[in-house]
């Protein structure tokens, strides 16, 4: 649902207009769980591209986003397509015996919301690297 909005905001903001048909969105995937290959970020790159195919808008958009959320944003993020002929050649690299991200992500909302400063300062430092990486 948030992709969508940002593409909705992003043709408004760019005078895009859009049919004003509804359509619906649906999903499979065949990543493997726990592998360490952010089958949610795929699930949303690719609605990127659904909606930018369902629009029949051609922009020339890379399918790469820069996904950027501050602490300070309460888990609104900002993302922005990024030219992928500038990143670099990209390794995978998963574990063996992967452990379930959401038993320890699952409390992590809560933690903050409750002033749990390790919390906080560890999402300060977590919601800084992708800035890092950007520049690179």
């Amino acid at each position: 649902m948030a992709i969508c909005k940002v593409f909705n905001a992003y043709c408004k903001d760019n005078n895009i207009k859009l049919h004003k048909e509804n359509f619906s969105l649906s999903y499979d995937t065949n990543i493997p769980r726990q592998t360490g290959l952010s089958g949610s970020s795929a699930i949303v790159e690719r609605t990127w591209n659904c909606c930018w195919s369902t629009g029949q808008i051609h922009t020339g958009l890379p399918g790469v986003l820069y996904t950027w959320t501050s602490a300070r944003s309460l888990w609104h993020g900002v993302y922005t397509p990024i030219n992928n002929g500038l990143l670099p050649p990209l390794q995978l690299i998963s574990a063996q015996n992967p452990s379930d991200s959401g038993k320890v992500h699952s409390t992590v909302q809560q933690r903050w919301l409750n002033g749990d400063e390790f919390i906080k300062s560890c999402m300060e430092e977590v919601a800084n690297l992708p800035l890092e990486g950007r520049s690179a």
